[in-house]
């Protein structure tokens, strides 16, 4: 075997080393997002039979609301999070579309296409950063919202 096809072997084991690792990591924060909103919608469930159950106080009361909103906001922000995810995915699409078109079949780019690639690729666009954003918030609102039930469940 000579040297370059040994490269493009080590190339084709990178590329689908790194194509297998964006699968799980699209896989576990899938994994993430659907048990974030079932323990949400449980933790709703279950601390409204502690409002029925626990006595008048106003302040329990009140503690038990902030954990519903906590655990409103992290559905919303899962579901928001799945909506910029699609987003997200639609661009990174159009951009390997288009890259591909202007490549190989357009015959644009009569220079080097892995520099045409590396101009062109922008990884961090708003769709992702806002993607981020709302998971990080839906991961916090949850744990907020577990606290503020345990709070007021102890009082």
């Amino acid at each position: 075997m000579n040297s370059g096809d040994k490269n493009k072997s080590i190339e084709s084991i990178f590329k689908e080393a790194r194509n297998n690792s964006y699968l799980n990591i699209r896989k576990l924060i899938e994994t993430l997002q659907k048990s974030l909103i079932t323990l949400s919608t449980a933790a709703i469930g279950f601390s409204i039979t502690f409002i029925n159950n626990s006595q008048n106080n106003n302040e329990n009361k009140t503690i038990l609301w902030l954990s519903w909103l906590c655990f409103i906001i992290t559905i919303l922000s899962v579901l928001i999070s799945y909506f910029l995810s699609i987003k997200h995915e639609e661009k990174e699409y159009d951009f390997y579309t288009n890259t591909y078109f202007n490549i190989f079949l357009n015959k644009k780019i009569d220079s080097n296409p892995d520099e045409y690639v590396k101009s062109s690729y922008k990884p961090i666009h708003k769709y992702s950063k806002l993607f981020n954003f709302s998971l990080n918030l839906s991961m916090i609102s949850f744990l907020l919202g577990i606290i503020f039930t345990v709070v007021s469940t102890i009082n």
